[in-house]
């Protein structure tokens, strides 16, 4: 009986400190609470001080009271502004797409410093695609001069420049040249459309596709005036040869956050809308063209390595510059000397000789080539449509994989990282860089 007694009296004793740890268990633990991360913040954008003047309207098109097609003009003048006059009519921009009845129709080229002539055409329903040629109008005698009294004659003041834009009278031009049937530059005039630059707008965002006529050029030239342009240390550029490429599209402006967005159907803050989108790794950039093709039917890419160096260069327009468009880089670029820590929006400097914004400086651009040194020099034969290796390369050095190509320099690299002929590599699946379309 006692040992019970002292079982239970021990059994009293030891309840109160049972109680007391289950209480102690049962409080609950602190939470930590971790801070999220904060975005990296953007600069804020300063008031422009200029705004760009707006585009001139369009002239409208003539009505016609019979069947009609769209007929598209160019000329070999690129320095003027050239005019076309059809069926008398007052002259308008040649460059404009035209509206006109299937049959027979007089068209009359001018441009300053150039002779004019007249030629007729003939629109068929596939609809036409015509291109002139014009010669310098040099070396004409004036009418008003005779040839009974020539040592008399008083020499006159050199005459005016022709306004092209006022009423044709005979008397006021040199004498025209004039051609038979104009050739239809392609041949298949129903694919004149090819040939022309291209807008496409996605989810209510556009942008500009511009024509790239193929070519031959040096990639990697390095232009023997260089020194008198910037003071720089060549290194690192693969040795120049002859490529040859075949005709492409590629994109008036970088791919924009608006454009970024609307295609990958998401949100976008207000600052940023028309400057480059700089955080795509190239493997977001196949993502993009995937959804991007999808949407448009199109077959949109990255350009290769080639076509992009021989677009910043302005294809066969080109005047070798160093920068795309310039060698004098402030004209051409938002780079480190002049971006001021502030991101810009596409094309608020001038284009280069193809019409083509921000292919030196803005954001550095993804190509679609695995990056390599090639085996040729200028003494090789052309490579026709160049795509580098199918493989990733690996340095010779340190072994390490080099990645993608990519070209143009940015906001924050100095004037000699943005030559046309520097060339560069990433990681295509860490590096974040903007983009330019291609097709």
């Amino acid at each position: 009986m006692k040992r019970y007694l002292v079982i239970l009296f021990s059994f009293m004793l030891l309840m109160p400190v049972q109680t007391a740890f289950a209480q102690v268990s049962n409080v609950p633990k602190p939470s930590i609470e971790r801070p999220k991360p904060q975005p990296k913040p953007r600069p804020q954008p300063r008031p422009r001080t200029q705004s760009r003047p707006k585009p001139s309207p369009r002239p409208q098109r003539t009505q016609h009271n019979g069947p009609s097609v769209d007929v598209t003009f160019s000329c070999n003048i690129e320095d003027v502004p050239v005019f076309i006059s059809i069926d008398g009519k007052q002259p308008s921009d040649i460059d404009e797409i035209y509206n006109l009845t299937i049959g027979n129709h007089k068209v009359r080229v001018t441009a300053d410093g150039y002779v004019p002539y007249s030629t007729p055409i003939k629109v068929v329903e596939e609809g036409d695609f015509f291109y002139f040629e014009l010669s310098e109008a040099t070396g004409y005698e004036d009418s008003d001069v005779g040839d009974e009294d020539e040592d008399e004659a008083e020499v006159d003041e050199p005459s005016a420049p022709v306004d092209i834009n006022a009423p044709f009278v005979a008397s006021e031009l040199p004498p025209e040249s004039s051609q038979p049937e104009v050739s239809v530059l392609v041949e298949d005039p129903a694919n004149a459309q090819k040939f022309l630059n291209d807008t496409i707008t996605v989810n209510g965002v556009s942008f500009v596709m511009v024509f790239v006529p193929g070519g031959t050029y040096t990639r990697y030239e390095i232009p023997e005036n260089l020194d008198s342009i910037i003071d720089m240390n060549v290194t690192g550029v693969p040795p120049a040869h002859r490529v040859s490429l075949s005709n492409f599209h590629i994109g008036m402006c970088e791919v924009t956050w608006d454009l970024w967005y609307a295609v990958m159907e998401d949100s976008i803050v207000d600052y940023y809308h028309n400057r480059p989108y700089d955080e795509a790794t190239w493997v977001d950039c196949q993502q993009f063209i995937d959804k991007l093709n999808k949407l448009t039917g199109k077959t949109f890419r990255l350009p290769t390595d080639a076509e992009w160096e021989y677009a910043a260069r302005g294809g066969n327009r080109s005047n070798g510059y160093v920068y795309s468009g310039s060698n004098n880089i402030d004209e051409v670029a938002w780079y480190y000397e002049n971006y001021e820590g502030e991101w810009h929006e596409v094309a608020t400097k001038a284009p280069n000789e193809l019409g083509i914004y921000d292919m030196t400086g803005g954001a550095c651009e993804w190509c679609a080539d695995w990056y390599n040194w090639p085996d040729a020099n200028e003494n090789t034969p052309p490579l026709v449509n160049p795509k580098g290796p199918l493989e990733e390369q690996k340095n010779s050095r340190s072994g390490n994989p080099m990645g993608r190509t990519i070209r143009g320099g940015s906001y924050g690299q100095d004037a000699a990282m943005c030559c046309v002929f520097k060339i560069y590599y990433a990681n295509l699946q860490k590096a974040r860089y903007g983009l330019r379309l291609a097709m």
